[in-house]
Formats: C-alpha cells, sequence, structure tokens
C-alpha cells in the first residue's frame, strides 16, 4: 500500500479515508496522498508551530482532494504507521530522503486522537543506525476557563518534562475583532483584528499570564471601514468618490440618493452666498484655529476636519452628494458663470492643480473667453478630481499634522498622487486611508507612544509603496509590556501555548501543550459545544472571562533508536 512511493517531490506524507458524499464514483476505502506544501518546516508537520503562526488548523494541508478528505480510526492509523515504517527499511538502503507521514483520525478513541505521525530518517552522526520520530497531537474540550486543568509535566509525561531543556510560553489576546452586518445581503464583513502576542520563558501553570519580563508585540490586521475608528468619517467620503471614479471606467455613476429637504441647487446657492462672506472684514473672527492647543490629543490630529478648505474642496462636501448627471451638469455650470461674471472671486489653493481649480484661475485672469463644454464624462471627471485633490490634503494634513510621518515618508504617495488616472490615484489614496485606520484605531484602544504609532505607519507605508491591499495583510510591532497592560487585565487569552524541547532528543522536535478558544480539528468526530466554537458576528471588544471556553490540544513526542 505504501511500499513504492516515490517520495521525492513531496513534503510530507497524508493519509486519510474518501468521503462518499464529495464523490460519488469512489468506494469508501483508505488512501494515501502525497502532498506539496512549500512552507512546511524541515519536519514535514503540516503543524506550524512556530512564533509567528503557530495555530493548529487542519485546514493548512493543503490538497486538491481536501473535500473528499474524512478521519480514519486510530487503530488502522497505527497499522498505517507501522506498514509505513517497515517500508522505510528499504528505502533507506537506496539513500533516498523520505518524509513524514501524518494520519488523519477521528479522535473517537480514548486518547481523543486527532493525529499521528512518524518520521523515519537515519542517525547524521551513524548512518548504519535509524531515529523514528513519532508524534501524537490529541484534543479534548470544551473546558471552561477556571477547570484545573492538570499540570505541564503530567500533560507532557514527566519524564519528558525532567529532562527538558526549555520551556517556552506563548500567548495571544484580541484586543478586538471586528464583523459588521452588511445590511444589503444580510451577511457579516470581517473587518480584521488587532492581537496582542507574548512569549517567555520559566516555568509557569497552564493558563498563567505573561509576566513582566515577557516580549509583547502587536499583530495588526485592519481592513478599512470598522465604524469605530475615528477616522470614520474619511471612508465613507472615500466610498462616495470610488462610486465616482468607477463610473468613469465603466459608466455606472453611483449616485446619492436624495434625503434632504433642501434641493442640492438650494445648497450651492447658499454656499456660493456664504463664500462672497469669506472678503469682510471680520471673516477672520469666524475661522478660528487651533492647533496649538495644548489640549488637542494625537487622535483630535488625526481626524479633526481641516479649517482651511478652499473653494473647490467645500464645493466638493456639497455637489458630491448629487443624485443624477443632469443635477451634477446644472450646479457646475451654475458656478463657473458666477464666477465668469465676477459674482464672486473664490479662493483656490495655489497646490490644488484639479481641472476645476485651473479653470477658474483662468476665470478670474481673464484668460478664459468662453467656459468648456459639461458634456460627456467631462463633469463626472471633474467632480472626481476635486474630490481626490480635497482627499489628498486631508491625509497629508493628518500624517503631518501628527508628526507620524514626515514628508520624504508621503513622497511617492503624494507627488505620484498628482499624475496617474483617477484610478489609480484613487488607489493611493485606499492605501493611505487603510494606514490612518490602523493608527487611528491603536491610538483609541491601546495608550501607544507617539513612536510606536510612528514606526506602525512608517512599516505599513512602505510595505504599500509596492504592494496592493490584500486582506491578509498583517504587520507586527513590538512594544512595551507597560503600554499592553490593561489588555491583560481586562481579556482573556484566546490562545495559549507552552513548548517544550528536550536535550535528550536527536533535534529539534518539540512537544506541546495549546488551549484554543476555537476547536482546531474539524475532520473529527467530536462534537464540541455551540458556545465554544460559535462565529463572530458582532464587534467583540473583551472576552467574557465567565463565558470563554478551551480546547486542549496535546502534542507528545517520541524517539526510538534502532
Amino acid at each position: 500500500m505504501i511500499e513504492g512511493l516515490d517520495c521525492s517531490s513531496y513534503s510530507y506524507i497524508r493519509v486519510s479515508g474518501f468521503n462518499k458524499k464529495a464523490s460519488d464514483n469512489i468506494e469508501e476505502s483508505h488512501s494515501v496522498d502525497r502532498v506539496i506544501d512549500e512552507e512546511v518546516s524541515v519536519g514535514g508537520s503540516p503543524l506550524s508551530f512556530n512564533s509567528s503562526n503557530w495555530i493548529l488548523n487542519s485546514t493548512q494541508m493543503n490538497s486538491p482532494k481536501e473535500q473528499c478528505v474524512k478521519s480514519v480510526s486510530s487503530v488502522f492509523a497505527r497499522e498505517v504507521i507501522s506498514l509505513y515504517n517497515l517500508s522505510c527499511w528499504s528505502l533507506l538502503e537506496s539513500k533516498d530522503h523520505l518524509y513524514p507521514i501524518w494520519v488523519y483520525c477521528n479522535g473517537l478513541d480514548g486518547d481523543s486522537t486527532a493525529f499521528l505521525s512518524s518520521y523515519f530518517r537515519p542517525l547524521p552522526s551513524d548512518i548504519s543506525r535509524v531515529v523514528i520520530d513519532g508524534t501524537l497531537i490529541t484534543v479534548e474540550g470544551p473546558f471552561p476557563f477556571d477547570y484545573n486543568f492538570p499540570s505541564v509535566a503530567e500533560l507532557l509525561g514527566k519524564s519528558l518534562y525532567k529532562n527538558h531543556g526549555q520551556l517556552k510560553y506563548f500567548s495571544q489576546y484580541a484586543l478586538f475583532e471586528s464583523c459588521v452586518e452588511n445590511s444589503s445581503d444580510m451577511e457579516f464583513q470581517n473587518l480584521g483584528s488587532v492581537d496582542v502576542l507574548f512569549q517567555w520563558g520559566g516555568e509557569f501553570g497552564i493558563l498563567a499570564e505573561p509576566p513582566p519580563v515577557a516580549s509583547a508585540t502587536l499583530s495588526v490586521n485592519i481592513r478599512a471601514g470598522d465604524p469605530r475608528s475615528a477616522a470614520h468619517h474619511l471612508y465613507v467620503e472615500l466610498i462616495t468618490l470610488q462610486g465616482i471614479v468607477d463610473g468613469l471606467a465603466d459608466g455606472l455613476v453611483k449616485w446619492a440618493v436624495h434625503d434632504n429637504a433642501r434641493s442640492l441647487t438650494e445648497q450651492v446657492k447658499q454656499f456660493l452666498e456664504d463664500q462672497k462672506k469669506i472678503f469682510c472684514p471680520d471673516f477672520e473672527a469666524h475661522v478660528g484655529s487651533s492647533s496649538d492647543d495644548d489640549s488637542v490629543t494625537l487622535r483630535d490630529v488625526l481626524v479633526r476636519e481641516r479649517l482651511d478648505l478652499d473653494f473647490t474642496e467645500a464645493l466638493w462636501m456639497i455637489i458630491r452628494n448629487c443624485t443624477s448627471y443632469r443635477e451634477l451638469t446644472d450646479n457646475l455650470q451654475y458656478v463657473l458663470v458666477t464666477i465668469q461674471e465676477k459674482e464672486l472671486q473664490p479662493l483656490v489653493h495655489k497646490s490644488n492643480n484639479s481641472h476645476l481649480a485651473r479653470i477658474i484661475r483662468q476665470l478670474l485672469h481673464d484668460e478664459l473667453t468662453h467656459l468648456p463644454l459639461l458634456e460627456g464624462v467631462t463633469p463626472v471627471e471633474f467632480l472626481a478630481d476635486i474630490g481626490l485633490e480635497k482627499l489628498f490634503r486631508d491625509y497629508s494634513a493628518a500624517f503631518l499634522g501628527s508628526d507620524l510621518l514626515t514628508g520624504g515618508h508621503l513622497h511617492q504617495f503624494f507627488d505620484c498622487g498628482k499624475s496617474g488616472t483617477a484610478a489609480e490615484r484613487f488607489c493611493r489614496l485606499e492605501k493611505l486611508h487603510l494606514v490612518l485606520e490602523i493608527v487611528t484605531l491603536l491610538d483609541q484602544s491601546l495608550a501607544l507612544p507617539r513612536l510606536t504609532l510612528s514606526s506602525i505607519a512608517r512599516k505599513a507605508l512602505k510595505y504599500y509603496e509596492r504592494n496592493e491591499i490584500k486582506a491578509t495583510d498583517t504587520f507586527s510591532v513590538p512594544v512595551s509590556m507597560l503600554s499592553v497592560a490593561s489588555v491583560l487585565s481586562e481579556n482573556v487569552p484566546k490562545l495559549w501555548k507552552v513548548s517544550l524541547s528536550n536535550e535528550s532528543l536527536l533535534n529539534d522536535a518539540e512537544a506541546a501543550v495549546m488551549l484554543t478558544s476555537d476547536y482546531p480539528f474539524p475532520h473529527t468526530a467530536s462534537k464540541p459545544s455551540s458556545t465554544a466554537v460559535s462565529s463572530n458576528v458582532q464587534l467583540v471588544e473583551q472576552r467574557n472571562l465567565k463565558s470563554c471556553e478551551y480546547f486542549l490540544t496535546v502534542v507528545g513526542r517520541t524517539q526510538t533508536l534502532m
């Protein structure tokens, strides 16, 4: 069954059964899959236990037949392991490189076995001898948070624990996890999460809190649109602009829905009347200011609305709510005629390079005798252009005004942002907004020093200079234990792990104990309680101590020298 397998091109061998429902043409039988996986460790395990990605998840074992897989009994698994070990003797003589075998188990035995594994290899110091590395992974639960768990020594085996070289602890706390309801299809959109990862050494009990000497790292995976973000008003503006920019490409502009008692034309006329008052002697008294106020927080600087909007930027705030092409065209025409007849001399920033700003300057200097024809896509281009210009200045003011970034950091986004198509410029805006949301959400949630926030902003911005936005984008940054102390007092871990490396072992294989709030192995036949594995369908600020439950996973290691 296994004898004669050519393993030279694969990282590990997987043994499981076929699922009749997934493949009607295949009789129920047991099979052996050779699985290609470039990301597995040298030991070949499809279960990753490194510090950055150690969550046990059977979906990491990618295979074309994944939907057909079902688990087998532990008795059959042990028979397969024995056959595999016997078959490997002949392959050793040919000096072929051997790979581990992993067998999916159904968890119905007394030990709740999820996986069995074996790795047959020659002893590096003496190729005439053989080492057989065995791995047994079991999972039990759920257990309540205050359950009296056995000690680490009892779970891993006292003989292994006694001779251990080093105990390494790892815990993961969810600072927040975001899901918001999508009103259009009643589904929930995942908006990412922020986790705090802790690592430390020593000897502690199960579910022990990280000590003050532990190292702490923020793992940030944020997607734009979180309604809790102080920058959400900019996101709403960005989405409006996206509907206009997309319309330039496909001809389907997403117009606003009229929900104001006053028509857009009335609002524009009132806006022009207000603009005329700018030239009144007492105008400065109404402007107000405020960046020098000592009470202004970093969050205020990041997301406050600018007071120095020029004419086209202020106009954008009104006509972005136009409900039709005709309404847009009529109001733009009215504005341009008013300026041409010298009824109004609007103020436009010198750096404003939008098409409408250039036309206004020409009208004010009598360099334009005829107004441009507002037909075809021209009005929509004008609208998109002033929206892009306004938002670029908003993000510039946020980052530079808060001293989180310098002009050098923003050079590629802002200098290049003045060129390219509307779609290309909008793409840069999306990246800037995502970085702003990351910083504002962290500032809202933790008392992080400005230097840490600046480091995160620089790292994210540098990444997006060369990469497009993906839902999996995650940024890590070290933080002090003091800055995340509140996380430990208000939350319980969603993941907790202790791993043990034994000095007597012949390689770097580790045994481990892990507790997870989510069930790690869907392929087993166990039926966990619904409360422990229910989906997160609302905003989650912290994990309730009383309701939190854990699944206990134990990874046991054995080695036989032959």
